[in-house]
Parts: C-alpha cells; structure tokens; sequence
C-alpha cells in the first residue's frame, strides 16, 4: 500500500519537470534563432523594366557575391528604329548593396557602370560611362514580360514607320504634282517657239533662192566673178545657219526627252495606283491615310493628264520641225551645190 502511494505522488512531478524543461528549451531556440542573422536573398534571377520608350533585361548569377549575367535593352527611337543592346555584365553584391559593369559589344564603346540596391524582389541601379546615363528600377519577373514588351515596342516602331511612309508618299506626291506642272509650263514655252523656227527655216531657204537668183544675172568676169564669189559665200554661210538651227532643234529635243522619260515611266505607275485610291478600290491602306491621299491623287490625276498631252504636244511639233528641216535643207542644199557650179 504505501508503495503505490508514493508511485502516486510522484508520478505528476515528473510530468510537470518535463513540460518546464521542453517549454525552456523551445524558448532559448526561439531566442537562438532570433539571435543568428538572416540569409540574405540570392540576387540570382531574371528582373525586367521599362520606360515609356523602352524594355530592360537583366539576368543574373551570383556566387558567393560576385555577380555575372547579361543585359538588354531596346529603345524605340524618334525615327521608328529600335535599337537593340544586348552585352554580357559582371559585378558583385553585399548585404543588399550592388555593383555592376556592363561592357557593351560594339567596337569602341566604353564601359558602363552602375550602383544600387537589392532588396530580394527588385534592382535599382543609376550610373553611366561612355557619354550617357543609366537609371533603372528592375523587378524579379519572368523572360516573356520582357518579350512583351520588345513586341509591343515593335508594334509601334512599324506603325511609325508606316506614318512616316505615308507621309514621305503624301509629299512625294505632293512635289510629284509641282513638278508636272512646271513641265508643262515649260512644254507650253518650248510650244511656242515652233513655229518662229519653222519661219526661219522657210526664210533662210527663200533667201538663198534669192541670193542664187542674183548671182546667176551677173554675167562676165573681174569684178563680176568676184561678186558671184562673195554671194556664193553667202549662201554657204545661210546653209550653215539653217544647219545650227538643226542642231539646236536636236538638243532641245534630246533634252526634252531625257527629261520627259523618267516622269512618264513614274506616271505610269501613279496614275493606276491613284485612279484606286480616287475610285475607292484601293486596298491594304488604312481608310484615313487613303482619305488624306484622295486629294492629292485627284490633283496629280489632272496635272497627269495635262502633262501627257504637252508631251504629246511637244514631241508632235519635234518631228514637224525635223519634216520642214528635212524639206528646207534638200532646197538649200540644191541651192549650194548651184551657186557652186558657175
């Protein structure tokens, strides 16, 4: 009996001593873990950024606090271009704090470096080197948040690049139309002067005749050879003019051609694509750009129209003018070879 009183007893105080001591040592664990400090973060991953104008790539090693990985960078520029860096960087981190060169791969550039901090989630660095800055605020996400970005980037650049197209084509048409214009004005010119050359050339012929006429009254010789002489020079000198005249008719009309030429060969391509854009029947254009060109088309369809027939015009008067050439310089020459023979 009195032994299973003292097992009674003391059975609870054990149980008690046990649950003190478990409860201390959980708090000196807790006071120990508490005491050690915290592992700092692996700076070990992909971070991405952007700006208005631009998507930023960093990757990153890091192994026992040096860092190694690559950066990239793609900026969308006023011109539409985008400019694409991509090159390898090294560094180090400590206690949060970051230290990177970035050595871009293009022959001469200098070395870029940046300073910042790293707070297990996000980068933020400023620095600079070879002429420019750097500021960039990075944060741990995966590769194809960059690559949305590089697309939507992209997007733009085209649509850039399609504006700036458009309206390269507007003003091209634009001077494309001006330049018709003064062509056919100068055509109109160049019309006009037809027909006092036909004269002189009809003129000197008559001329000639006269002055063969004449010489063949004078009869005898002295003076009388002596002045058929001189009229004979006469008519060759009249025979050389009309020739000169000839020559510069030639040129004009090389010129004219040579000029004439390239715009024709450009019309006949304008013309149908912008017969299209006037009749609605044009397609792959966006509606507004083809609404902005409607005018301008219709403006140079005219002035198309009214080129081609000065053209027309003038190339029709070029082969008269070398028919009455034709004409008047078998007549002189007749007349030539007749002063010739006395």
């Amino acid at each position: 009996m009195t032994n299973k009183g003292i097992c009674a007893r003391t059975t609870p105080m054990k149980w008690d001593q046990w649950r003190r001591r478990a409860i201390f040592s959980f708090i000196a664990t807790l006071l120990a873990a508490m005491a050690e400090p915290a592992l700092a973060a692996s700076a070990t991953g992909t971070y991405v950024g952007s700006s208005p104008d631009g998507a930023y790539l960093m990757e990153l090693v890091e192994i026992d606090g040096r860092l190694t990985g690559h950066y990239e960078r793609v900026i969308l520029s006023r011109s539409g271009k985008l400019e694409d860096t991509n090159t390898a960087l090294s560094g180090a981190v400590n206690n949060g704090t970051v230290v990177i060169t970035i050595q871009p791969t293009e022959l001469l550039s200098g070395a870029i470096t940046a300073s910042g901090t790293f707070d297990g989630q996000a980068l933020h660095l400023t620095g600079g080197g070879d002429g420019g800055t750097l500021a960039l605020n990075l944060v741990q996400a995966d590769k194809n948040a960059f690559q949305t970005q590089v697309s939507d980037l992209t997007n733009r650049a085209n649509q850039l690049r399609l504006a700036r197209a458009e309206a390269d084509a507007l003003a091209h048409a634009q001077d494309f139309v001006r330049l018709l214009d003064a062509f056919s004005a100068h055509a109109d010119t160049q019309l006009k002067l037809f027909a006092p050359t036909e004269q002189n050339l009809r003129t000197l012929t008559g001329q000639m005749r006269a002055a063969l006429a004449k010489q063949q009254a004078i009869r005898g010789d002295g003076q009388a050879s002596v002045a058929r002489g001189q009229i004979s020079v006469w008519i060759n000198q009249a025979d050389v003019s009309a020739s000169q005249i000839h020559q510069r008719i030639e040129a004009a009309y090389r010129d004219f051609d040579s000029k004439s030429a390239p715009i024709l060969a450009k019309l006949a391509v304008a013309v149908p694509a912008c017969n299209e854009v006037v009749s609605g029947t044009a397609k792959g254009d966006d509606p507004a750009n083809l609404n902005t060109m409607k005018p301008v088309c219709s403006k140079l369809l005219e002035s198309a129209k009214t080129f081609q027939a000065r053209v027309s015009s003038v190339r029709g008067s070029f082969s008269h003018i070398a028919a009455v050439w034709n004409e008047e310089h078998q007549k002189q020459a007749a007349i030539v070879q007749a002063s010739e023979a006395r």
